[in-house]
């Protein structure tokens, strides 16, 4: 056992190098301008106040005028963009180079990583700084891929609650409504999965199930179809829905009037070859903020669009019978809100318990020091995300819920694929970079957990 944790701690030291950032949540700013290579695209500051534009002026990959001392780990290469940041609308611009993401064909999403550049070097790396009005600065931001993975899109993340496209790199043209999607779920699986409808906004839920304040309901219906020889998971706790200004939002419960529920909500689910399966997902969009695509995240760190919706898309209209959700009483508005805090408070508690204890292993997992404790927390995080998806959830905490259960999710998911790197036909390197760049990423949205959580609490008084 020492030996093979040897092992793995040595190819450990190269994948890390080559290891992505998560997808993130939160509500969205950034007005955005998706498309080419030298294109400019204006930003917005976390107010929606415009701050400038950015530009992606060149792409190299691969990257080779790189210091010779300091050359890429074997199996990877070094790819470097060459990005204009110009605070050209009258703000200040604050600028850091961790801001661009590449994602690569298969959809991960990549940070930057640090490149050494001879003394001659023209253009420098980028760096952290405060632009005033009417300044320019060019830059390098680099990044580290395994070989036989191709850059597809360059996006801005200024925050965790936006995903701005800045440029394609492929010209491929986003999938239509109705389009069938290839995907692979989180364990393997072969299916696609279809966006057949999508209704904004969707008013047919029952009374006093309205919208968070400034924010509408759009209602999407998804077909998934097992089209591999093996067994394939239908997983809407991946499902996202981008919005205009770049945010990315995870569905919501809201309940349906029985009579207008022809279509059920998804949930997990495993279907066998040939099965096909249909069912809705909610999301809550701010107001006045289009729609422009749906995507699904299979594992961290992995973002593959269902649909896009830049023009807006052609969207269907409420289901037959479906009725407005009428304005509560005010009364019983100030009722219900009573209720939900009391039930939050003994959910909070045990979500915060699942979140101590995947911290807890998550530390000892990071070592890679004993391989049989990793098989056994692996077990573990499955267990606390179905016992979190299990749990009665105050509503206003669903989202919160099922975006930690997708999050130990993850930890499992990772911790699997990292001991499995070294099976016969697997390249043990990549898998390694792929299953380090989920646990990496796992741990940060269970940061941001605990975050939602303190703020869901504070809405209603408790610590």
């Amino acid at each position: 056992m020492q030996r093979t944790s040897v092992f793995f701690a040595i190819l450990l030291t190269s994948a890390v190098l080559v290891a992505g950032l998560s997808i993130r949540f939160g509500a969205p700013v950034a007005a955005q301008e998706p498309d080419t290579v030298g294109a400019a695209v204006p930003v917005a500051d976390a107010d929606g106040l415009p701050i400038g534009s950015i530009t992606v002026t060149e792409v190299s990959d691969p990257f080779t005028e790189f210091d010779p001392a300091y050359p890429p780990e074997a199996g990877s290469r070094y790819v470097a963009l060459t990005v204009a940041f110009d605070a050209d609308a009258g703000a200040r611009f604050d600028i850091a180079p961790w801001t661009i993401v590449l994602q690569d064909d298969a959809g991960f999403l990549w940070d930057q990583s640090s490149i050494v550049l001879p003394d001659e070097a023209l253009v420098p790396e980028l760096s952290s700084q405060t632009l005033a009005p009417g300044s320019r600065v060019t830059g390098l931001a680099g990044f580290v891929l395994p070989e036989g993975s191709a850059p597809a899109r360059v996006y801005y993340q200024p925050e965790s609650s936006r995903l701005v496209p800045l440029a394609d790199l492929l010209g491929e043209d986003a999938p239509n409504l109705g389009d069938a999607v290839a995907i692979v779920d989180s364990e393997g699986g072969s299916g696609t999965v279809t966006v057949a409808e999508l209704t904004d906004p969707f008013e047919a839920v029952e009374p006093g199930q309205s919208p968070p304040e400034g924010a509408r309901f759009v209602f999407v219906t998804l077909i998934y179809e097992n089209s591999g020889a093996g067994r394939f998971f239908v997983e809407p706790s991946g499902l996202l829905l981008r919005d205009a200004n770049g945010g990315l939002w995870s569905a919501t419960s809201v309940s349906r009037p029985d009579e207008t529920e022809i279509i059920p909500d998804l949930t997990r689910a495993q279907l066998a070859p040939g099965d096909r399966l249909s069912g809705a997902a909610v999301f809550a969009v701010p107001e006045g903020t289009g729609v422009a695509g749906i995507y699904t995240s299979p594992v961290s760190g992995q973002l593959i669009q269902l649909a896009g919706l830049e023009d807006g898309g052609d969207t269907e209209s409420a289901p037959p019978g479906g009725t407005p959700a009428a304005e509560p009483d005010e009364d019983v508005s100030a009722s219900v809100a009573d209720d939900a805090c009391a039930d939050l408070e003994p959910w909070l508690a045990s979500t915060r318990e699942r979140i101590r204890r995947a911290g807890e292993m998550s530390v000892e997992d990071a070592t890679l020091a004993d391989l049989d404790s990793m098989a056994e927390h692996m077990s573990e995080y499955a267990a606390l995300a179905e016992a979190q998806l299990a749990e009665s959830t105050p509503p206003e905490a669903e989202a919160a819920g099922q975006a930690l259960a997708a999050t130990l999710n993850a930890y499992s998911g990772a911790i699997e694929q990292i001991l499995g790197a070294a099976d016969p036909g697997k390249d043990t390197v990549l898998e390694l970079a792929g299953g380090m760049n989920t646990f990496n990423a796992a741990g940060a949205r269970l940061q941001e957990s605990e975050a939602e959580l303190a703020s869901i609490a504070g809405e209603c008084g408790l610590s």
